[in-house]
């Protein structure tokens, strides 16, 4: 009997964007959804729900060019899980490219490798 198989290797990338100091008391003037925290943790929050491709109106020039920098900046990878191996398995199924999600493949089952 034939068997279709392929070998799966799952890699973790961190990246990142440039650096920016952005300071809190900017967005606590703001007339819409002003920042109200008092902790780091909360501005991040803050951060997280705002669109930085378009700043608030009434947000400084200079701070709103920060949070453009951020979303125009290129991501610089700094590690990788192949600097420390990977997690690979083996795969049985049959190429079906309806598959998209398990590119292309309709896996079967699988087991975890050395290989």
């Amino acid at each position: 009997m034939k068997h279709q198989i392929r070998k799966v290797e799952q890699i973790t990338i961190y990246r990142a964007t440039c650096v920016v100091e952005l300071d809190d008391k900017k967005f606590r003037k703001l007339e819409d959804n002003p920042y109200t925290g008092n902790t780091p943790e909360e501005f991040m929050a803050y951060l997280a729900n705002m669109d930085f491709c378009d700043p608030p109106y009434d947000l400084d020039e200079k701070t709103a060019a920060k949070l453009t920098e951020i979303t125009d900046s290129e991501w610089t990878e700094y590690s990788s899980s192949l600097d420390k191996g990977s997690n690979v398995w083996l795969q049985i199924g049959e190429k079906d490219e309806e598959y998209r999600k398990t590119g292309g493949f309709r896996v079967d089952d699988e087991i975890e490798t050395y290989y």
